[in-house]
């Protein structure tokens, strides 16, 4: 579709949703006399309320509270009691709830990567942010591990769709997903807590206690504990019916010292201090410290057997998940056997098992959970992290002084199989990073304005060491043996490894003023300006791998990609213009401009031969910027909350990963979106609440080069094009056995999507549905609750990430979404 027709397209249903949104108007007008004062209890897109009568939900987007039916934006809130009732214990549950909002976990779950409206970066490389900033109590989180905390002793959760530059700032380029937590409270002493026991024996843990420390100063405290078994049984070295794979290349090697253990198994531990301390009524002083700490299994994935097509000059065109009769290496002009480098150097020609990957494996049907992987321990992977803050608040008299400053650091240490039987590769990943904060703002009022100014200052470091792992015996340890003329590779092993080191620097000042000039009309103006300061240092080799669980230092030869070495600056800015009406109490309607960007950063491929060289001036990659035109409205009446926006972005620059050959890199490349988001509520009597949202994004790249010279209009990665969540809730009238029940019932339906930006037929997931129920009993004067549940209730099985290795083994590593879960949360308050 070319760019007027999606212009035309946007146009028409934004006049739609006017035309609704002036229906609704008349509705509302019509019942003005008994409706102006109505309060909201509705919820954003998404969103899981049932508190019927309840007060209205509170957000705080613009940085200030605001009832959510008062800002002009596409967000969903979700409360602690919401997370609880649709049984969800980790940030990545909120793509079940939120349409236009998808989670893809790189390395199988380890770190958590947002796609808000086709907006993404697949890149898995540490020093990489995502456009989807992540805040936790309202600290810029760095760090991809940073982002898999479960929800301890969280208050609410905020997810802003679109761009957020101007308050927001850091890299918010398509929205924001915030984490409130509860603070401490002067003169309560209070607590709760709750355990969960789960399916594949899943044990949540957590609790929190506030004490009172004198009249002006108060101390909370957090705490998590998590587990749960590995759910894939490992069947290593066997396979499906028919598998015979190659165990060894080396005759001097048999194969992996460890390894073949089931895999999925998890634990984490997670501790929160905070100290409030008010010594007057207008200072506040706020000193918070966490640490969380996680062991896993390596990286729970399977394999699926896939085929590239070439084309006459030996480029792959597309690649097919690989028939159960297919024992062709690859498919050439005319559908003839052709041959590829890695399985050719090993002497092998064509499939030794039809179905199978060139190494003779075929792998067990995902749905029964078994896998069979040399490369897999039970808990070798491990992160840790650590967060620092001091919020400071004071009130000078018509205006608020607010201060963040924070320090966070995060090791990480994780390892990922090729998801067979058959030695190929595997891939490790250590990384260290730490990153300094200081936000300043500055706000106040008047009876017309709402203004609010500040700096923002990040240092933010990441070295990291991660590298294509070759155990002795694997297929690309003989290979590099014989390209590097060291024999001894073969039964030794080899690691191509690189070695980066990321330091970025970032200054920016803001400012943004609400302005109602006029009765029922406002103007909203912001800006940003953001100077990054950048460094970048790379370096590529080949050392030995005696424990293959191991990143090694130990060079034995030097790689193909020259050394490099960069310094640069940006100057960037991000800026919103907004107008607001409200012909009724209850009905706002909005129309705006805002520019979102995302600073560059660099690539750190991995070369095999010379050809996989990249020209060291393309290892460093611009910024991108998204200008965003939305409109939309927020109606409110009585028990119905109706909810609807269009948008259009014009994406230029768009940082697109590109996935080949067990490596990849990213380059600009422009690209539009288009969509609507549209959420209803409905109290339909009393205890029962019905809530559905839709949310479409038609996210391509016109023109993308999936091949040398091939051109086609491709998707973003894990960008589905249509989301719905349907939502149940009910609370049963009365008293049951001495407390309230209440029943909630999630569905929620995905999209196809593409785990590569080639998308290739091979590469694409199935859409899926999944299905959550939980039942609560809740006595308010005891505290005491019990919560049964049940997690994708009809056990879908889905793949949510993928890497390419056609090239290398003949198939792709494929993760797969938790299977069926279920189980009981015993809760107490005091």
């Amino acid at each position: 579709m070319n760019n007027n027709k999606k212009y035309r397209t946007t146009m028409l249903v934004g006049a739609a949703y006017f035309t609704i949104a002036l229906h609704g108007s008349a509705f509302a007008q019509a019942a003005a006399g008994d409706q102006a004062s109505t309060t909201s209890n509705s919820t954003a897109a998404g969103s899981n309320t049932s508190n019927d009568g309840g007060p209205d939900i509170v957000v705080t987007a613009n940085r200030r509270a605001q009832r959510i039916q008062d800002v002009g934006m596409a967000i969903s809130q979700f409360s602690a009691g919401d997370l609880l009732k649709t049984g969800a214990t980790g940030t990545a549950d909120l793509a079940q709830l939120v349409p236009g909002v998808y989670v893809a976990g790189a390395y199988g779950g380890q770190s958590q990567q947002y796609t808000i409206r086709g907006v993404t970066q697949s890149d898995y490389l540490d020093s990489i942010e995502n456009p989807v900033a992540f805040y936790i109590d309202d600290v810029y989180i760095t760090s991809a591990q940073g982002q898999t905390m479960s929800f301890m002793d969280v208050d609410r959760v905020e997810i802003l769709k679109g761009p957020q530059g101007t308050l927001f700032g850091r890299n918010a380029t398509g929205g924001l997903v915030h984490n409130i937590v509860a603070k401490p409270q002067l003169n309560d002493v209070s607590g709760q807590g709750s355990v969960t026991y789960a399916r594949f024996n899943e044990v949540n843990a957590q609790g929190a206690l506030n004490i009172p420390l004198g009249k002006t100063m108060a101390f909370r405290v957090s705490g998590l504990y998590t587990r749960n078994d590995n759910y894939w049984t490992n069947a290593y070295p066997g396979g499906a019916q028919g598998s015979s794979p190659i165990l060894s290349f080396s005759p001097n090697n048999t194969g992996l010292p460890r390894g073949g253990e089931d895999v999925g198994g998890s634990e984490s531990f997670a501790l929160r201090g905070q100290l409030l301390f008010e010594p007057t009524s207008q200072l506040t002083i706020r000193l918070t410290g966490s640490y969380a700490k996680s062991r896993m299994s390596t990286s729970p994935y399977t394999e699926e057997a896939t085929i590239a097509v070439l084309d006459a000059a030996g480029n792959t065109i597309n690649e097919l998940r690989a028939a159960p009769n297919e024992t062709r290496i690859a498919i050439g002009p005319n559908g003839a056997n052709a041959a590829l480098f890695v399985p050719l150097a090993n002497g092998i020609f064509t499939r030794s098992v039809p179905g199978g990957d060139f190494y003779g494996y075929v792998a067990p049907d995902p749905k029964t959970l078994t896998l069979s992987d040399d490369y897999a321990l039970s808990g070798n992977n491990g992160t840790n992290g650590q967060v620092y803050a001091a919020h400071i608040d004071y009130d000078l008299g018509g205006a608020q002084l607010s201060s963040i400053s924070s320090y966070q650091k995060y090791f990480k240490n994780v390892y990922l199989g090729d998801g067979t039987a058959a030695p190929a590769l595997a891939f490790g990943d250590r990384s260290h990073s730490e990153a300094w904060s200081e936000e300043l703002r500055l706000s106040g009022k008047t009876p017309s304005l709402q203004w609010q100014t500040g700096i923002f200052y990040l240092d933010n470091k990441i070295d990291v060491l991660q590298g294509i792992i070759e155990p002795g015996g694997s297929a690309l340890a003989g290979v590099n043996a014989f390209v590097l003329g060291i024999p001894a590779l073969i039964d030794v092993g080899n690691q191509l490894n690189t070695a980066t080191r990321f330091r970025s620097k970032s200054y920016s000042l803001f400012g943004q003023i609400e302005w109602k000039f006029a009765n029922r009309w406002n103007l909203i103006l912001g800006g940003r300006y953001i100077r990054e300061d950048q460094a970048y240092s790379y370096r590529e080799f080949n050392a030995t791998s005696p424990d293959p669980y191991s990143m090694s230092s130990v060079v034995v030869a030097p790689s193909f990609q020259p050394d490099y070495d960069n310094k640069r600056t940006f100057n960037l800015w991000t800026a919103k213009a907004q107008i607001e009406f409200r012909p009724i109490t209850d009905l706002l309607l909005y129309a705006g401009v805002n520019r979102g960007v995302k600073a560059g950063n660099y690539n750190a491929p991995f070369t095999f031969s010379p050809a996989d060289i990249v020209p060291s001036a393309q290892l460093g990659y611009a910024p991108e910027t998204l200008l965003s035109f939305e409109g939309g409205f927020k109606l409110t009446h009585g028990p119905l909350t109706f909810n609807a926006s269009s948008f259009y972005y014009d994406y230029k620059g768009f940082q697109a990963f590109v996935f080949t050959t067990a490596s990849g890199v990213v380059r600009n490349v422009d690209s539009q979106v288009y969509g609507f988001d549209v959420d209803a509520s409905l109290r339909v009597a009393t205890g029962l609440r019905l809530s559905g949202s839709v949310a479409y994004s038609h996210a391509e790249i016109p023109d993308f080069e999936v091949a040398p010279g091939v051109f086609r209009a491709v998707r973003p990665p894990y960008s589905p094009r249509l989301q719905a969540t349907g939502t149940l809730d009910y609370t049963v009238p009365g008293d049951v056995a001495g407390g309230k029940v209440s029943f909630n019932a999630t569905v929620n339906y995905a999209g196809a999507i593409y785990h590569n930006i080639r998308n290739f037929d091979a590469q694409r997931f199935a859409p899926r549905t999944l299905v959550n129920l939980s039942a609560t009993w809740e006595d308010t004067s005891s505290g005491l609750s019990v919560t049964v549940f049940g997690k994708n209730v009809f056990d879908a099985r889905y793949g949510q990430l993928g890497f390419d290795n056609t090239a290398v083994f003949g198939g792709q590593n494929v993760s797969f979404g938790k299977p069926a879960s279920y189980g009981v949360t015993l809760g107490f308050k005091f």
